[in-house]
């Protein structure tokens, strides 16, 4: 039996049959491992798949005794197709061999050029390297490699990349049976990379999302805050307009709706220009302004909330720094106006604040402005002052939870602030207030008035009377900077004193709360003697309103609200010596300008809407101008129509009833007369989107003005068209 035995193991039937059943037990366990392969990482939770990935890996490899397996993933690599290493298994016994760690990646054409066309037709490489071109062996051989086996992987129709595995101890190919089946194990493993992949860009995709709905929400909290403030200056000076008996104090009150209301509208355009948000793509405006005036309209603006706080608001302004400037004074105004709203929120009734500015010198026609806002509010730890200028970041402090948050409002400010070629920054500590400190680059104006001259020359004679230490130097400088000679005192009682044995003066300025004698008290007292000097009571908007009938009855000639500027000052010197307006109430010229005359011109406005109609005819009155009303786009169309050359500029509204703006320019520029497609053409809307812009463009309109009608915008476009 044992001869017999013999002699069917060395028969070549015998021996045929045992190789084919060894293959197909081979075949089975490789189809086993592939399937358990699959099963796992279809399975697999995607915060273990790398880990699980990697094991199957292993798994497969192992299986059909190869020592290391990488899957690559096409990609661009500069310019060209290449192909980068997503993730590698080595066997145990490998791993003193060098392996192909090349994360940047490979070009077919840099490497081998005929396997993309190769691997694209879903051909394998399945040999000894020794058996391989030239330039493969090339590639190959310094990683060790006796055999390799590369399978391409088609995903979804497309040339993915490839699997490949190797093997640096023997030399050898896989049958075609154990191709497929590695083909079917490569895909699957691919398609878990793919997968893994996918699954990543989709996480972060909506953690993107979560965090652009956040700042959504964000800068929606941020711009509320931004147009409440000014809002509630709106709402509180028109109540306080309605109500004062005096036209001086109603004119102030227009005055600072008017600030407010302006500044309102800048806070708006931003809101509306999305595209500038979401890109972060701020862009500066400049124009001639005064600075002091721009510190006047940021103090309108926020006075209301001082006053229902009770807190002190004092301003310190460098005479160094020049009368007018060029910069973008709207974003200017935004942050400072930023910095007292927070001020005031974190300060507790009651208390101070100071708005001071100074200059840091010039240099190649840039001046360096400091400005700082200090409080006397609850202070800044330093955990919270490393993160205070970073989006969305205080809203989730607990200070911010006590207060309410600041939104985008420090974020923006940084960014306004270093656009303009400065720094923010605080001192804080926790408990005793802080300082908020920002520098900005502005330059001078090329016609800065010089207003100083016109006071000096005057020879006036100025009382104050005031205890509080803050008014004392604010007289002191401004004696100092403007020649003119001041008298101060502390007390009624020592004007009084003071007066008996002195020449009147030609001003007089007192403090409302003075100790023990009132200012009012003092004027009355003094009109009493037959005095012929001018009077003036300084208080804050709050007590002047209050004050203001029975100081009129006590005979003073006019009340001043703190904080004092000193162009309120100048106003109050203008009043005695009878100058023309020496300084621009709050604007940045000091004088008015006339506007055009545009007799004999004839305009026609298309606007549906009748208090639209009203403020353009009243706007443009003092030009001379003629406008003719069409209701909507289709009348306009029929009145230019009827006499073209009746019209030398049409101003079209964009939503109109029956037919739009645009699609009237659109008929009247295709009307068979010369004119038609030379008149100008300009939108006047409140639609003020880029694209909306684009829109009247591309209809055949000339320009765009947005509404609110900015005059001063509307006569240059009338301007640059009619004369």
């Amino acid at each position: 039996m044992g001869e017999l035995s013999n002699n069917r193991v060395e028969d070549p039937q015998v021996a045929e049959d045992f190789s084919l059943m060894a293959r197909l037990i081979q075949r089975d366990n490789l189809l086993y491992v592939i399937n358990n392969v699959a099963e796992r990482l279809l399975s697999s939770d995607p915060a273990n798949l790398k880990a699980d990935l990697h094991e199957a890996m292993g798994t497969l490899a192992s299986s059909v005794d190869m020592d290391r397996m990488y899957v690559w993933k096409n990609a661009e690599i500069d310019g060209k197709l290449g192909y980068i290493q997503q993730y590698e298994w080595v066997a145990e016994r490998s791993k003193d061999v060098m392996s192909v760690r090349e994360m940047t990646g490979f070009t077919y054409i840099d490497s081998v050029p005929i396997w993309a066309e190769h691997f694209e037709l879903g051909k394998s490489v399945n040999s000894p390297v020794a058996e391989l071109s030239d330039i493969e062996q090339e590639m190959l051989t310094p990683y060790g490699i006796k055999s390799i086996v590369i399978i391409p992987v088609i995903i979804q129709d497309q040339f993915w990349g490839f699997v490949s595995f190797d093997d640096l101890h023997r030399e050898h190919r896989f049958d075609e049976e154990e191709i497929n089946l590695l083909r079917s194990g490569a895909l699957i493993i691919a398609s878990a990379v793919n997968r893994a992949q996918s699954e990543i860009l989709v996480a972060e995709s909506l953690e993107q999302a979560i965090k652009a709905s956040q700042a959504k929400s964000d800068f929606l909290s941020h711009m509320s805050h931004e147009m409440r403030t000014p809002m509630s200056a709106i709402i509180g000076m028109t109540t306080i307009g309605k109500n004062a008996k005096d036209i001086l104090r109603k004119d102030e009150a227009f005055h600072k709706i008017e600030s407010a209301s302006t500044h309102l509208l800048g806070v708006i355009n931003d809101i509306l220009d999305m595209s500038k948000i979401e890109a972060n793509k701020l862009e500066l405006s400049p124009v001639d302004f005064r600075f002091e005036g721009m510190l006047k309209n940021v103090v309108n603006v926020v006075s209301i909330r001082f006053e229902e706080k009770k807190q002190k608001l004092y301003v310190s302004l460098d005479a160094a720094i020049p009368w007018d400037l060029v910069g973008d004074d709207q974003l200017i105004a935004q942050v400072i106006t930023n910095l007292l709203a927070n001020a005031i929120k974190f300060t507790p009734e009651g208390g101070t604040i100071r708005l001071s500015a100074e200059s840091l010198g010039q240099e190649e026609g840039l001046h360096t402005i400091k400005v700082m806002v200090s409080d006397t509010g609850i202070g800044i730890d330093d955990e919270q002052k490393a993160r205070l200028f970073k989006s969305f970041e205080q809203a989730e402090s607990g200070i911010s939870r006590k207060f309410g948050g600041t939104g985008l409002g420090l974020a923006i400010s940084k960014g306004i602030v270093e656009l303009m070629g400065g720094e923010i920054w605080v001192d804080s500590e926790l408990g005793k207030g802080s300082t908020f400190n920002f520098t900005i680059k502005l330059q001078g104006a090329d016609d800065e008035k010089q207003v100083e001259s016109s006071v000096e020359r005057s020879g006036i004679m100025i009382l104050v009377a005031s205890s509080k230490a803050e008014d004392i130097a604010f007289f002191e400088s401004f004696a100092k900077r403007f020649g003119v000679h001041i008298s101060q005192l502390s007390s009624g009682e020592e004007v009084l004193e003071h007066l008996r044995f002195h020449v009147p003066y030609d001003l007089c300025l007192f403090d409302w709360q003075l100790p023990g004698m009132d200012g009012i008290e003092l004027a009355r007292r003094l009109r009493g003697w037959g005095d012929v000097s001018e009077i003036a009571i300084l208080a804050s908007g709050l007590d002047v309103n209050r004050i203001e009938a029975e100081a009129k009855e006590a005979g003073v000639d006019r009340c001043l609200s703190k904080p004092l500027f000193p162009s309120t000052v100048l106003e109050a010197i203008h009043g005695v010596i009878g100058l023309d307006k020496i300084v621009a109430d709050t604007e940045a010229h000091a004088t008015i300008k006339p506007l055009d005359d545009f007799s004999g011109k004839r305009v026609l406005l298309a606007e549906d809407i009748e208090v639209n109609r009203e403020i353009a005819c009243a706007l443009l009155e003092p030009t001379n101008l003629v406008l003719e009303i069409a209701e909507n786009g289709r009348i306009a169309v029929e009145m230019f129509e009827r006499d073209p050359r009746r019209y030398d500029l049409i101003l079209m509204d964009v939503q109109m009833p029956e037919m739009d703006g645009l699609e009237a320019t659109r008929k009247i520029r295709e009307l068979d007369v010369p004119w038609a497609r030379q008149v100008p053409v300009f939108a006047m809307t409140a639609n003020v989107f880029r694209e909306d812009v684009e829109k009247c463009l591309a209809s055949g309109m000339n320009g765009h003005v947005g509404k609110p009608i900015n005059l001063d915008e509307l006569i240059e476009v009338l301007r640059d068209n009619l004369l």
